[in-house]
């Protein structure tokens, strides 16, 4: 069993907006793999790998900030007035597909876990600073490898004159830290 809450406003955790293709071009020139940006997951379909059966869809992601990966997936399920989400752990994820996410049910996630986690909202629009202390831009989304790994995260604006004002892209490797509050980098590694 896991747990499940009312999500009357978990619609609004992640949106499925198109974002203008020339800037993921840019940032898809810097990663290897299949990556996918945390926008493109809203709304996607989470299928039950065991049965077939449609879950629900993505309505927001949940960062474990230590180790760098998603640590849970809310899935929402129902009608606008009868809507359930159930929190599946990251782990919980077979395949991070590029038209459907196949899962697994497992243990249930505690409330107590996921209050250390970061909520996708809560990441994007923070700033990013260096070690350094220079504020360097602000985050517009977090790029999610197809093993559920941060990949690396786009920049919405760049406060310095650098290569980053052209590519708005941070690898995940100059990460320092990530926190509620800010992002901090390792700006050697930009």
């Amino acid at each position: 069993m896991a747990l499940s809450y009312d999500s009357s406003d978990a619609d609004q955790e992640i949106q499925s907006t198109e974002h203008p293709a020339e800037s993921e071009a840019q940032v898809g020139e810097h990663l290897q793999g299949l990556v996918q940006p945390g926008r493109r997951l809203g709304g996607k379909p989470v299928i039950n790998i065991e049965t077939g059966e449609k879950m629900g869809e993505v309505s927001s992601l949940f960062f474990d900030s230590g180790a760098m990966r998603v640590a849970a997936v809310a899935v929402s399920r129902g009608s606008l007035l009868n809507r359930e989400t159930e929190i599946l752990r990251g782990s919980d994820i077979k395949v991070w597909g590029v038209d459907v996410i196949l899962a697994r049910r497992g243990e249930e996630v505690l409330p107590s876990e996921s209050d250390a986690w970061l909520k996708a909202s809560q990441i994007k629009g923070r700033y990013v600073v260096s070690q350094a202390g220079e504020r360097i831009g602000q985050l517009a989304d977090v790029y999610i490898d197809n093993e559920g790994r941060v990949a690396g995260y786009e920049l919405s604006q760049v406060f310095v004159d650098s290569p980053l004002k052209d590519s708005k892209f941070i690898p995940a490797q100059a990460t320092n830290s990530m926190g509620k509050d800010v992002l901090v980098v390792d700006s050697s590694r930009l």
